[in-house]
């Protein structure tokens, strides 16, 4: 749970500034959408949970009647990618010549390591020149991520949110999150940025996830769980062992 009157993105750690800074660069923006926003919005998500779209179109129906309900979706704006894109060629061409300047008198193994990292980024800065160049050309709209918040007195909570993983090196999840951050932290006081795992080992497959969460400095509370007693052993481990556990609590 983040406290929106304390936050500063100067204060994040420095690979969530570093993502943030590289989405602005790819042109992305935020909009705020209405229930037509829902289907762009389950694309993200229909993956995480076993629900149909439905279940979100009534969630959004319900809570939209006293307006406490919000869609968010990221696209990409490629005026401003492809100016973005052009600027940060320029700016780079520019070490990159300075560089081979200095081959000529020196082979300095940290030079050429430059030079070698200079031109890896020319190659990407050229190659987001060319997709932001197609996408403007032919007037294309891409939604890379999407949120569906609820707001209740002074506190906003993030129910779901997702992402295109086709554009995942867009960072698109941090972006968001980041908008929503600013966009509530006017009128709100706090910001619900949903679960995440208890699990802090780097085996653990959703650590991803929580350092994702945790790069925006919230503060973490730990709940009490469910717990089952076992009255029966020997049936329990028969249930468990023929995976049918589940079945015989739902009858």
């Amino acid at each position: 749970i983040l406290n929106l009157t304390e936050y500063n993105f100067d204060n994040l750690n420095k690979n969530t500034k570093n993502k943030i800074r590289k989405a602005e660069k790819k042109g992305l923006i935020i909009e705020k959408s209405n229930r037509n926003g829902l289907d762009i919005l389950f694309e993200f998500i229909k993956k995480k949970k076993g629900v149909n779209e439905y279940y979100y179109k009534n969630y959004y129906n319900i809570f939209s009647k006293d307006n406490s309900c919000d869609i968010f979706l990221v696209k990409i704006d490629y005026e401003k990618y492809l100016l973005n894109s052009k600027k940060s060629y320029d700016e780079e061409l520019i070490k990159n010549n300075e560089l081979s300047e200095k081959l000529i008198t020196s082979s300095n193994e940290t030079i050429i390591n430059k030079k070698m990292n200079s031109d890896k980024a020319l190659l990407s800065y050229k190659n987001d020149i060319e997709i932001a160049t197609l996408g403007l050309r032919n007037n294309k709209t891409t939604y890379l991520a999407g949120a569906l918040t609820i707001k209740y007195k002074n506190r906003v909570n993030i129910v779901i949110s997702g992402i295109d993983t086709k554009y995942k090196s867009y960072n698109a999840n941090y972006f968001l999150h980041h908008e929503l951050i600013k966009y509530y932290k006017k009128d709100y006081k706090f910001i619900d940025l949903n679960g995440l795992t208890g699990n802090f080992d780097d085996s653990n497959p959703y650590k991803g996830l929580n350092e994702f969460k945790i790069g925006f400095n919230p503060n973490i509370y730990e709940f009490i769980g469910e717990f089952d007693l076992i009255i029966n052993p020997k049936v329990y481990k028969h249930l468990s062992k023929n995976g049918t556990l589940a079945e015989f609590f739902k009858k």
